[in-house]
């Protein structure tokens, strides 16, 4: 899932939002299944189902303290 999806140039590598000009927003995101993930039980290619793209309203991000050690 990409959220926010890069629409400007900062950083030298790195892309993100346009704060200069109001372009860009974090609640936009998009999902493709299939290449390094597996597909949804009922075939769909995307965590939206039909659709590729949403406007988030919430996220929750569940993240463990030994993440380092698992790689």
């Amino acid at each position: 899932m990409l959220i926010g999806p890069p629409l400007a140039p900062v950083m030298g590598g790195f892309a993100g939002p346009d704060m200069n000009s109001g372009i860009g927003d974090l609640r936009q995101a998009k999902s493709r299944l299939g290449l390094s993930y597996a597909k949804r039980p009922d075939g769909k290619e995307s965590l939206f189902g039909d659709e590729f793209k949403a406007v988030l309203e919430e996220v929750e991000v569940f993240c463990s303290p030994q993440i380092a050690s698992l790689y």
